[in-house]
This record gives C-alpha cells, sequence and structure tokens, in this order.
C-alpha cells in the first residue's frame, strides 16, 4: 500500500507542477512520461529520473487489497522518501 500511495502522491504532485505551467496533459499515470513534460518546460530539473520508473508500476500494483504485489520494507521506505523529496522540489519550485 505504501508503494502505491507514493506513487500516487508522486503524480498528484507532478500534475500539480504541470497545472501551475500552463502545460496541458493527458490522462496518464506515467511518471516518467508526466516527469519528462516538466523537464521539457524546465520544471523539477533537480529531481533525478530513474526511480520514476521503479514508481510506475505501483499506479496499479498496490490499489487494491486483492492485488497487493509483494514489496519489501526498504523499498517502500526508499519510494516513500522519493515521494517526500518530489512534493518538496514542488512545493519549493511553487513557492508554497
Amino acid at each position: 500500500m505504501v508503494c502505491f500511495l507514493a506513487h500516487l502522491v508522486t503524480e498528484k504532485a507532478l500534475k500539480a507542477t504541470l497545472i501551475d505551467a500552463g502545460v496541458p496533459f493527458r490522462k496518464t499515470h506515467d511518471l516518467v512520461a508526466l516527469h519528462a513534460m516538466c523537464i521539457h518546460v524546465g520544471r523539477l530539473s533537480a529531481v533525478a529520473s530513474a526511480t520514476f520508473a521503479v514508481l510506475d508500476p505501483w499506479a496499479v500494483d498496490g490499489r487494491y487489497a486483492d492485488d497487493l504485489a509483494e514489496a519489501d520494507r526498504e523499498l517502500a521506505e526508499r519510494l516513500a522518501g522519493f515521494a517526500e523529496q518530489v512534493v518538496a522540489e514542488v512545493r519549493r519550485e511553487l513557492g508554497v
């Protein structure tokens, strides 16, 4: 569940950045694509892009209790920490 929520928080932070920049985007859960769009408009370049690909599968995995994918504690903590980093960077860039 932690990995799914880390994905959700990260997705919303990326979309908030795009909305703030006035960039339209299609309905997607693809964090790699959303981050690339942010980079394209000069946003969130300080956030390393590799972890977005690790988070991407969790858009669906872990969403429903019956479909919970297995994640060890280390991965869950790493992804939660990354989500916190993304949110902090978005807050910094948006001045909130």
